[in-house]
């Protein structure tokens, strides 16, 4: 059975997206390749494909469960033996296994070794910009996988990711130790998305009026949990069905809520950075960022997320004139490591390092600076993954990996900054120009080249800075002085409470 037969046959394709035959063709040649291919570009049929055709195994290591079982399911369909490996999974299973998808973590917890016999044929790194900093707080153990690469020793290595521009492509093949990877870069341009961003005193109360004028689903990125939940609040005073989507949740609850937003309800999720990779929900038809973004990569890919079907949907950065800057957040990081280092210069427990991150009050999250810690060898896990240990010179290695992280932060905040404030660039070949070369690009969308949503656009910013002059007369009243106000009105007093925590 050929590939074009195997396609049309066992994955119902009549042709090939761009760029998928080529990486298939190489991927059964063997060798080590990076792929960059954007959201719904269709990296999956890319391994997927390989695997029905050839006698070996199959690893991918993801980093979310729902994925995994997703793409489970997509390769039975296809007439292919696939397993996620968990804690339950039999060898049996894994042996009989076609592909198996597993977890970081679960490579990491010392179960890495049960591969050793299977002959792994195809190792596949999903997800791969969690090797980079500008992704690292997310899976820190994604930057130990060159190790498994070793002793694997499979005969093809591929990494996907949906953005990455030149520096940071070189930055995973030299992280992961893949020599002569061949790259594979097939367009970020996403046509039908169209770009916005806007300047307004009320965010939130911008993003209520647009999204009680759209239809279908949404995601509204938010900077913090504290904003992800106070907007979802906000919406669901304004009768949307929202809920909040945040990594302070329970595993459980994320999970069910993850899976119910693919199935339709709730319609909106506020959501902090921690939502969307990997979860395949099509029909998202509108995408909010409430504030600055920390960088391209993470706009790219948060935007990114609405259209996966191709149809026609929006993009809004909606940010404040007073809006905060992001990197104040990491200088709280930087404050908490040294104090870590300062008081226990021995090492500390998961468990330690979660209490006293609690108790300096900070707002910080663990998993964040266990993630840049292990990221730049200033710390790592014992056997057991369970104990923090500093490195030899761990505190000037700390040090320097602060400098560089300031670095790479200023360089990003510069883009966004530009990207938010341009007076007359369009937004396309400014965010696209990031990844790759604007030249010949036509822009088929955004605010400053017009848009399909300009209309509607200019309608919603008009009708939220006429509701926001109400909100200040109406909380420049001293409180014992208000008359008795209507519903709306509450609403829109609640809007200007909550409408700052982005």
């Amino acid at each position: 059975m050929d590939m074009q037969e195997v396609l049309r046959t066992r994955f119902g394709y009549k042709e090939f997206r761009p760029g998928q035959e080529e990486i298939v063709r190489d991927v059964l040649a063997g060798g080590n390749r990076l792929v960059v291919l954007p959201t719904g570009g269709g990296k999956s049929l890319c391994y997927l494909l390989p695997a029905g055709l050839h006698a070996g195994k199959t690893l991918v290591v993801s980093p979310l469960i729902a994925l995994m079982e997703d793409q489970v399911q997509r390769a039975a369909a296809a007439g292919l033996r696939a397993v996620v490996w968990n804690r339950g999974t039999r060898d049996a299973a894994l042996a009989a296994a076609t592909i198996i998808f597993c977890s970081p973590e679960k490579i990491a917890s010392g179960s890495g070794r049960s591969l050793l016999g299977l002959g792994i044929w195809h190792l596949v790194i999903d997800e791969a910009h969690c090797v980079e900093d500008w992704g690292g707080s997310f899976r820190p153990l994604y930057n130990q996988l060159a190790g498994l690469r070793m002793q694997l020793m499979p005969k093809s290595v591929s990494v996907f990711t949906a953005s990455a521009d030149a520096v940071q492509r070189d930055s995973l093949v030299r992280r992961l130790g893949l020599r002569n990877a061949r790259s594979f870069v097939h367009g970020f341009d996403r046509p039908n998305i169209a770009w916005h961003c806007h300047r307004t005193v009320v965010p939130l109360l911008a993003a209520v009026r647009l999204l009680e004028r759209r239809d279908g689903r949404a995601i509204v990125y938010c900077r913090t949990r504290l904003g992800a939940s106070r907007a979802a609040g906000v919406l669901q005073a304004f009768g949307l069905d929202a809920r909040p989507f945040h990594a302070g949740m329970r595993r459980d609850i994320r999970t069910e809520l993850q899976n119910a937003f693919v199935e339709g309800r709730p319609r909106i999720l506020c959501a902090t950075s921690a939502f969307g990779m990997g979860v395949d929900v099509p029909s998202v038809r509108t995408v909010i960022h409430l504030g600055l973004p920390t960088g391209s990569n993470a706009y790219y890919q948060e935007s990114g997320r609405a259209g996966r079907d191709g149809a026609a949907a929006l993009a809004v950065l909606f940010f404040r004139p007073d809006e905060p800057d992001p990197r104040d957040a990491a200088e709280q990081r930087n404050h908490v490591m040294r104090a870590l280092f300062r008081k226990y210069p021995e090492g500390w427990t998961m468990r330690f390092l979660e209490q006293q991150v609690a108790l300096l009050d900070s707002g910080q999250d663990s998993a964040a600076i266990l993630a840049f810690l292990l990221h730049h060898g200033v710390c790592r896990l014992d056997a057991e993954g369970m104990r923090v240990i500093p490195t030899v010179a761990a505190r000037d290695l700390l040090e320097a990996a602060i400098r560089q992280d300031t670095a790479h932060r200023m360089a990003e905040h510069a883009w966004v900054t530009r990207y938010a404030l341009d007076a007359g660039a369009c937004r396309r070949r400014l965010l696209l120009g990031r990844f790759e070369d604007p030249a010949g690009l036509v822009c088929r969308g955004c605010d400053r080249c017009g848009s399909r949503f300009s209309g509607l656009m200019d309608s919603v910013l008009a009708q939220a800075a006429l509701e926001a002059g109400t909100i200040g007369k109406y909380l420049g009243i001293p409180w014992y002085e208000r008359p008795p106000c209507g519903e709306e009105e509450r609403l829109f007093a609640l809007q200007a409470v909550f409408g700052k925590a982005g």
